[in-house]
C-alpha cells in the first residue's frame, strides 16, 4: 500500500524525508482546504524532497465548479508544475449539478499529458458517486483521492469497501480524517491501494501584530504515529 503526505508547505514536505512516503501532495492554504502552491515551493520540493512531488491544482477555495477563465489558469498551473519537474498533478472539476464535468476535466488532462493525474475529493460531492467514479476511470485518471462520498473516511468506509470490491481500473487512495487512532482499522476494512493524510497541528503565530494568523503544519509526532500504525 502506498502512502502519501498532504503537505501544506515546503517545510512540511521536507518532514517526509527518510520516511516511507511514495508521494507528497504539495498545496498551500490547507486551512481553507488547499490551493495551488507557489512556483518556488514546487521547485524546492522537487529538488529537495525524496518522495514524488504531486501538485494540487486548485485556483481558489470553495466549490469545484470552475469557469473557463479558471480552467485556463489551471491549465497554466499544470504546465508550470510540469516544467518545474513535478511528477503529477491533483485536480477535479464538477458541474452545476455536482456531477463530473467531462469537457473541463478533459481540458486539464490534455495539459497534464505525461504527468500522473489524481482526481481529488471533489468526487465526494457527487450526486452519483459510482457513476462519476466510472467517468473518472474512463477519462484516464491514474488515481482518485476519496472519502467514499462522506465527510471523512469513517463516514464513507462502506462505500469505499464496495468500490474496492468492484475492482476499479484505477488506484483508490483514501483520505479525509485519517489519524493514528483509526488508520489501521480503516485500511484493514477497506483494503485501499493508497492512504493519504496531513497529520497537522496548528502553529500559533506569536508575532502579535495586525497580520497574526495561526496556520497548519505537519506534526512529525502525528505523522510518525500514523506510519507506525500502518506498519503494524
Amino acid at each position: 500500500m502506498e502512502i502519501e503526505l498532504c503537505a501544506a508547505s515546503y517545510s512540511s514536505a521536507l518532514k517526509s524525508n527518510g520516511l516511507p512516503f511514495k508521494r507528497v501532495e504539495l498545496c498551500a492554504n490547507l486551512e481553507q482546504g488547499g490551493t495551488t502552491p507557489s512556483p518556488g515551493a514546487i521547485a524546492a520540493t522537487v529538488e529537495n524532497v525524496h518522495a514524488e512531488c504531486h501538485v494540487l491544482i486548485r485556483p481558489r477555495v470553495g466549490n469545484f465548479n470552475y469557469s473557463m477563465d479558471e480552467i485556463m489558469v489551471m491549465q497554466q498551473d499544470i504546465l508550470l508544475a510540469k516544467s518545474l519537474g513535478a511528477k503529477g498533478v491533483v485536480f477535479g472539476v464538477m458541474d452545476d449539478d455536482d456531477r463530473f464535468d467531462l469537457n473541463k476535466n478533459l481540458h486539464l488532462l490534455e495539459a497534464a499529458d505525461g504527468l500522473a493525474c489524481t482526481f481529488h475529493r471533489a468526487i465526494d460531492s457527487s450526486q452519483n458517486y459510482m457513476e462519476d467514479m466510472q467517468s473518472i476511470i474512463n477519462c484516464g485518471f491514474h488515481r482518485v483521492l476519496t472519502s467514499g462520498g462522506g465527510k471523512n473516511v469513517e463516514e464513507g468506509k462502506a462505500q469505499l469497501s464496495l468500490l474496492m470490491n468492484s475492482q476499479p481500473e484505477i488506484e483508490v487512495m483514501i483520505g479525509g480524517g485519517i489519524n493514528a487512532e483509526n488508520v489501521k482499522e480503516l485500511c484493514d476494512y477497506i483494503q485501499p491501494n493508497a492512504v493519504h493524510f496531513s497529520a497537522t497541528d496548528w502553529v500559533k503565530d506569536e508575532s502579535n501584530n495586525m497580520y497574526s494568523m495561526n496556520y497548519l503544519e505537519t506534526s512529525p509526532q502525528k505523522m510518525k504515529a500514523i506510519l507506525a500504525k500502518i506498519q503494524e
